[in-house]
């Protein structure tokens, strides 16, 4: 009976090793973990915006914020190391937001022009500083990167 006990223990041991090891090293496996955890902390902070009278809002009550966003951000990263998305970006001193209605229109004609080229997509970020980046699946790099470059010209 002993023995049992043990072989039992051993090949739950070396079960366990094997699967993290296949976790750890598997490309693929380490893929659709880290999308499958991106797009979750993704969908629980922005997944489910509510519109009343023409505003969207979204309701993050009883959820961490920060570290949900964090936890994102590490799981976008990965996927960047594990050379699935790309990271683009741009510096548009145009798109700077400083409260004026020219900017805010400014900001909201490039968020349209984006959403017109790339419509399904929403790991992007546009910072107050009119700093824009993207985290664009890698076979689409060369598209965002045209469209880049076009903003980028549209005020030289």
């Amino acid at each position: 009976m002993m023995r049992l006990k043990k072989l039992f223990v051993i090949l739950g041991v070396l079960s366990t090793t094997c699967l993290v090891g296949a976790l750890v090293f598997n490309h693929p496996l380490q893929v659709a973990y880290h999308n499958w955890r991106m797009h979750a902390d993704f969908n629980r902070v922005f997944g489910k915006p509510q519109s009343t009278d023409g505003l969207t809002s979204i309701d993050v009550t009883n959820i961490d914020v920060n570290q949900v966003l964090g936890s994102y951000a590490s799981h976008r990263d990965s996927l960047v190391s594990l050379g699935t998305l790309s990271h683009l970006s741009g510096s548009y001193p145009w798109l700077k937001s400083d409260g004026s209605l020219e900017r805010s229109k400014a900001r909201s004609e490039f968020a349209e022009r984006m959403w017109q080229r790339f419509p399904d997509y929403r790991f992007y970020q546009l910072d107050e500083d009119g700093l824009f980046s993207v985290w664009a699946p890698t076979r689409d790099k060369d598209q965002w990167q045209a469209f880049l470059d076009s903003e980028a010209e549209r005020f030289p």
